[in-house]
């Protein structure tokens, strides 16, 4: 009888063991701005959570981080604006449980983006929750980006005419865009 019981609490233990294990594999991956603004190769075209500053500008929402003191990265050998296009509205929802995300990983990732990166409105406006108040953000969605990224050109005396570049936003001067994205989480100021 003992041996029936230590045998069915190891097999229940085994069980619950193995969907936590199978619950991280299948968890997205949490990425800073840096993070996949660096690592466009590998996290293109696929289902990420990026955690960042999210700003509204009249040219679209943005997630952001401070990657180096000009706001810029550099990603395939030139300077990028070191942001990420929100956009996607009336994609198809994820499905009823939502996406699998480690909460942990999540806390840990905000952490990481506070070091460099400070939100800039004031409190009071978001007290007001005015559209231009930037907040802290988590957003699931697909990361995409052209595979060879041209870059915008400001007039110049050698050129006078203004070339954008092939990304997103004003310009095509933003590197990369999360589609169907869906805000997770949202942090208030710390």
């Amino acid at each position: 009888m003992r041996l029936r019981i230590v045998l069915t609490i190891a097999a229940v233990l085994t069980s619950v063991m193995r969907s936590l294990a199978q619950d991280r594999t299948d968890a997205l991956p949490v990425l800073t701005v840096c993070e996949a603004l660096r690592n466009l190769k590998a996290y293109g075209d696929t289902d990420v959570v990026i955690v960042g500053r999210s700003v509204f500008t009249f040219e679209g929402t943005f997630l952001n981080e401070d990657c180096a003191l000009d706001g810029k990265i550099l990603i395939q050998g030139q300077r990028w604006s070191s942001r990420i296009l929100r956009g996607g509205d009336g994609c198809p929802p994820f499905n009823k449980k939502g996406p699998n995300v480690d909460e942990d990983l999540l806390r840990r990732k905000l952490l990481q983006v506070k070091e460099t990166t400070s939100l800039k409105s004031g409190e009071e406006l978001r007290r007001e929750r005015n559209p231009f108040a930037d907040y802290w953000a988590a957003v699931v969605g697909r990361l995409v980006s052209p595979p060879v990224l041209i870059p915008h050109r400001p007039p110049s005396e050698a050129q006078p005419k203004n070339r954008p570049g092939n990304g997103y936003g004003a310009n095509g001067s933003v590197p990369a865009a999360i589609i169907c994205g869906r805000e997770y989480k949202v942090w208030a100021q710390p």
